[in-house]
């Protein structure tokens, strides 16, 4: 009882009071004189509480155990998923408020998400710039470095620093370091 108290388990309690109940109603059993007896009586009542709580202890706690481990997970989905959005707003007030621009692209060049830092770089809003792809900001003699770099991406992992030109919205060329 003591062990299985200490591991949290839920039908601890009901064995053990169903094995205290099965004693009383042996004792009851031992005690009888003969089959219209007081402590007969006795001993099946014993025999039959004992055995609700036998019942209680295997059936209804292997029943409920199953969704008590699903509420479990649900809070604990429930926690995560807090800390989860907790985590995601912060992450996007710093891009959003970041003075450095910021641009999330995909290999082939569409770009996924910028700040406004990055759309005031190019004079540019922005859903614009979202529109265009990192070729069209790019100066065209770049192109040759911007697919080494991809390359070198696929196959390190590790994007190099390099510096190019991005085409401005009126035309003039910006100077860039990129990471």
């Amino acid at each position: 009882y003591v062990r299985a108290s200490k591991q949290d388990t839920h039908e601890a309690p009901d064995l053990f009071t169903a094995v205290a109940v099965v004693i009383l109603s042996e004792l009851c059993f031992t005690l009888y004189s003969n089959a219209t007896d007081l402590m007969n009586l006795l001993g099946h009542i014993y025999k039959v509480v004992a055995y609700f709580f036998f019942y209680r202890a295997v059936f209804v706690h292997c029943v409920h155990e199953p969704f008590r481990r699903l509420q479990a997970e649900i809070e604990e989905h429930s926690r995560t998923g807090k800390a989860l959005a907790d985590s995601e707003r912060y992450n996007r007030l710093l891009f959003e408020m970041s003075p450095i621009g910021l641009v999330l692209s995909r290999p082939d060049g569409t770009i996924v998400d910028i700040n406004s830092a990055y759309a005031r770089i190019l004079g540019r809003e922005v859903e614009e710039t979202k529109a265009l792809s990192i070729a069209a900001i790019t100066a065209p003699e770049y192109a040759e470095q911007d697919r080494q770099q991809l390359s070198s991406l696929a196959a390190t992992g590790h994007y190099e620093p390099c510096e190019k030109e991005y085409l401005h919205k009126d035309g003039h060329r910006v100077p860039v370091r990129l990471q």
